[in-house]
């Protein structure tokens, strides 16, 4: 029985269509370089560099028949999520598609065999070892007001952490942040304490996640004290400090 395919495409990837269609029909290639192997997930770039293609793992039932139709598949929510960010003015590889495979089960019913995101490539490294960083101040400070930003956006990433965060920075020495692996965000979340939660991962060092804590409150204008009270009780709770 015959995979059904559903293959979307950004304005930006529509002239790239050819190579996302072989994507669809064959996997990806065997010239493309794989740059993470996880147990589920899969990250490559191909067309010589310039094209990232995450490849989401095979997902088991009950998954594989809630994505696509009680739920978005994670694909999806990355390709329609990027464009969101981009929207709201902050940065993410440019969006060129997404990709679901399908295949019926013996009751005739679609299942999701496997999904692409896919997006322009940026060459720039994430901020896993920001601690170390031989401008720490200035990013710090760049760092916590990006997030006093998303915050004011209503930008809940729920997987903020520094491998996620790609770090560039302009002739004028600014920093930039551009973000990855979008799935988990949500949009329109104004409660403090949800927001908040993005610190629970930036680092696992509580000296300086609060450091970042201080430089985010500074920038939103909120109480010092008492986001750094705030910051410290989630930290300690996701890393099981008692």
């Amino acid at each position: 029985m015959a995979d059904i395919i559903k293959l979307v495409t950004s304005d930006a990837g529509e002239k790239l269509r050819p190579i996302f269609d072989s994507i669809a029909e064959n996997g990806l290639p065997d010239n493309c370089e794989v740059i993470y192997k996880g147990p589920r997930n899969l990250l490559a770039t191909l067309d010589q560099g310039t094209i990232n293609v995450k490849q989401f793992g095979i997902p088991s039932f009950p998954n594989n028949f809630i994505y696509g139709k009680l739920r978005k598949s994670k694909a999806r929510r990355s390709f329609e999520h990027a464009h969101r960010l981009l929207q709201l003015g902050f940065d993410t590889p440019l969006p060129y598609a997404y990709i679901e495979i399908y295949r019926r089960n013996a009751l005739g019913i679609p299942m999701l065999r496997r999904s692409y995101y896919i997006c322009r490539h940026l060459p720039l490294d994430n901020i896993r070892l920001w601690e170390g960083h031989p401008d720490l101040p200035e990013l710090v400070d760049q760092w916590g007001a990006e997030i006093a930003r998303l915050h004011a956006a209503g930008v809940w990433m729920k997987d903020h952490s520094a491998g996620n965060v790609l770090l560039g920075r302009k002739d004028n020495g600014e920093f930039t942040f551009s973000y990855v692996d979008l799935n988990r965000i949500r949009f329109g979340v104004h409660s403090t304490h949800r927001l908040l939660r993005m610190f629970k991962s930036v680092s696992t060092s509580a000296h300086f996640t609060l450091l970042l804590a201080r430089a985010y409150a500074r920038a939103a204008g909120k109480n010092e004290q008492q986001v750094v009270h705030d910051v410290k009780k989630i930290f300690r709770k996701f890393n099981h400090i008692h």
